[in-house]
């Protein structure tokens, strides 16, 4: 029901994923829900994030235009299917990605195997899931592979793409994810930075202006 029903939050409370864009931690600005069976979502998420909540960063390499996000989409991806294939769907709670300009967070309802710390999760480690239908499942639809190489495929590709390592925080009741912006990709700084320079220029500008207008005047 979960993996291939169009609906299954209606027999499934929580079975769908909440976004929402943050100014502040108090200020939420936008959001989304979405729904549809956890084959789907993996790559609606990815979209909707990419085209409502994310800025790419654009440089170019000749005549090719690349778009980068501050979080790696291999990194991101196999975050978020961690998330859904790990999430204890009995809570009835969804799953919640929250974004702000230089950070994404995913948090779930979930929690580590018996007698495991963030120390066994960030280590070599067998594959223990939550739910072993939905990530046999995954495996064979070829999301995931199944070996516990999670954690190490998300750091290794943060690595790769020179972003900060993701951060984890293990509560008794619920496993979230930071992702970090590096400084080479916050956007926001740049345009301040630009718009800074512009109104500068344009203030001495006037300012000489001004002085012609005097002289003339005198």
């Amino acid at each position: 029901m979960l993996l291939f029903c169009n609906n299954p939050d209606k027999w499934q409370l929580g079975a769908y994923t909440k976004i929402g864009f943050f100014e502040t931690d108090a200020d939420l600005l936008y959001q989304d829900e979405i729904h549809g069976s956890l084959i789907e979502q993996i790559d609606q998420i990815m979209e909707v994030l990419h085209l409502k909540y994310m800025k790419a960063k654009i440089t170019y390499e000749g005549m090719q235009r690349i778009e980068r996000y501050f979080v790696p989409d291999e990194a991101l991806r196999e975050a978020l299917l961690n998330a859904l294939c790990h999430k204890q769907y009995e809570s009835g709670i969804p799953i919640q990605i929250s974004v702000y300009e230089d950070r994404l967070y995913i948090a779930n309802c979930g929690r580590l195997p018996e007698n495991w710390t963030i120390e066994n999760l960030m280590t070599k480690h067998a594959s223990k899931p939550y739910n072993p239908g939905i990530a046999n499942v995954y495996y064979l639809a070829g999301f995931i592979e199944n070996w516990g190489r999670g954690v190490e495929k998300i750091c290794s590709a943060c690595k790769s793409y020179g972003a900060p390592l993701p951060e984890y925080t293990v509560n008794p009741g619920d496993i979230m994810i930071k992702f970090t912006a590096s400084e080479d990709m916050l956007i926001s700084n740049t345009l301040k930075g630009v718009t800074e320079r512009v109104t500068v220029r344009v203030t001495v500008k006037v300012t000489e202006k001004e002085q012609e207008v005097l002289s003339l005047l005198c």
